[in-house]
C-alpha cells in the first residue's frame, strides 16, 4: 500500500508541478517549491497520509531530544519531545501542524518542532490530531482542546504553536479554554472562514496555497456548518502573540487584520511579514529567510523580544 500511495502522489501531485512554473516573483530559494499547489483531492489525502504517517520515524534522530509516541490520558495521541537538557521545567509547547485540516504533519513540521523544543528548553507535544475529511465536524479541534487541557494538568505553563490550519486550531483552542496559553505563536495562520480579505481575492492562483484551495479546505472542515469568523472574536484576554505572514499568500491579510484586532484589544502582538515568500515557504529550511523566521519564533517562545 505504501508503494501504491507513492505512485499516486507522483502521478497526481508531483508530475503536474514539474511541468509548470510560477507567475509570482518569489525569492529564488523557493522557486522550485513555488511550482506546486496543494492537491485537495480525497485520494491524495489518503495516499499522502499513508506516506506522512511513515516519515516521522526517519526524522527523530537528533541528539539531545528524546521522542516518544504517546497517548495522553484523554486518548489524544502525538509525539512527546523532551530535551535531555531541560532548563524550562514546568513548561511545554503544544505544536499544532498545518495541512488544510486534511494532511498529517510533513517532515519539515517535525524538524521545526525538534528545534523549538531544543532551543527553548521546553517539552513539546506534537499532536497527531484527526483529519477533517474522514471524521465528524469539530473532531480535529476537539482533539486539540483535549490535548491542551491535559497538558495544563501536567505543566504550569503551556504555549501553543500553530501554522496555517494549525494556527486556526490554536486560536480556537485558546478561545475554548479557561486557562490561556503562556504564549501563542501563529505562522501564516488560517483565520477567516468568510474569506473576505483583499489578499483572498487577489491570490487565486498563488503557489502552494491560494483562495481556490482555501475554499475547498473550508468545505472539508465545516461540512455545511456555519462558524463565526475569528476576525470578529474577542481576544482581550489573550497572551503575547506572534503572527508571521508571507507576501504572496491568500492568508496574508487575515494575519494582518488579526494582529490589528488583537492590538486594539490590548494584546501584545509581534507581527512579522516575510518578503519574497509564499504560503509554506519555510519548508525550505536552508533558506536564510526561513532561518531568520526560525530565530524570531524561538526568541518569542523563549520569552525574549523578537
Amino acid at each position: 500500500m505504501l508503494i501504491l500511495s507513492i505512485l499516486i502522489i507522483l502521478i497526481l501531485g508531483v508530475l503536474p508541478a514539474l511541468l509548470q512554473g510560477s507567475a509570482y516573483p518569489v525569492h529564488k530559494d523557493f522557486a522550485f517549491l513555488a511550482r506546486f499547489k496543494a492537491p485537495m483531492i480525497r485520494i491524495i489525502f489518503i495516499a499522502g497520509n499513508r506516506i506522512l504517517s511513515f516519515l516521522p520515524r526517519l526524522k527523530f534522530k537528533e541528539e539531545g531530544i528524546s521522542v516518544k509516541y504517546e497517548t495522553l490520558g484523554n486518548g489524544v495521541k502525538g509525539w512527546m519531545m523532551k530535551p535531555k537538557e531541560t532548563w524550562e521545567h514546568g513548561r511545554c509547547i503544544l505544536f499544532i501542524h498545518g495541512g488544510g485540516f486534511v494532511y498529517k504533519g510533513a517532515p519539515y513540521h517535525y524538524s521545526y518542532a525538534l528545534k523549538y523544543a531544543e532551543s527553548s528548553g521546553c517539552d513539546l507535544f506534537f499532536i497527531d490530531y484527526s483529519m477533517a475529511y474522514n471524521t465528524e465536524y469539530g473532531t480535529p479541534l476537539n482533539d486539540c482542546i483535549a490535548a491542551y487541557k491535559e497538558l495544563c494538568t501536567r505543566y504550569s505553563k503551556v504555549s501553543i504553536v500553530g501554522d496555517s490550519a494549525g494556527g486556526f486550531l490554536a486560536l480556537k483552542t485558546a478561545l475554548a479554554s479557561e486557562r490561556m496559553p503562556d504564549r501563542l505563536c501563529l505562522i501564516y495562520p488560517v483565520v477567516d472562514c468568510s474569506m473576505r480579505t483583499a489578499s483572498m481575492a487577489v491570490f487565486r492562483d498563488a503557489p502552494l496555497w491560494n483562495s481556490v484551495t482555501n475554499k475547498k479546505m473550508w468545505d472539508y472542515y465545516l461540512k455545511g456548518h456555519k462558524e463565526k469568523s475569528l476576525l470578529d472574536e474577542d481576544f482581550s484576554a489573550f497572551p503575547p502573540t506572534y503572527i508571521e505572514i508571507a507576501q504572496y499568500d491568500c492568508l496574508r491579510d487575515e494575519g494582518k487584520l488579526l494582529a490589528e484586532r488583537m492590538t486594539e484589544q490590548g494584546v501584545r502582538v509581534t507581527l512579522r511579514q516575510t518578503n519574497g515568500t509564499m504560503h509554506g515557504y519555510d519548508a525550505v529550511m536552508k533558506s536564510f529567510i526561513s532561518k531568520e523566521s526560525l530565530r524570531s519564533r524561538i526568541e518569542f517562545l523563549s520569552g525574549n523580544p523578537s
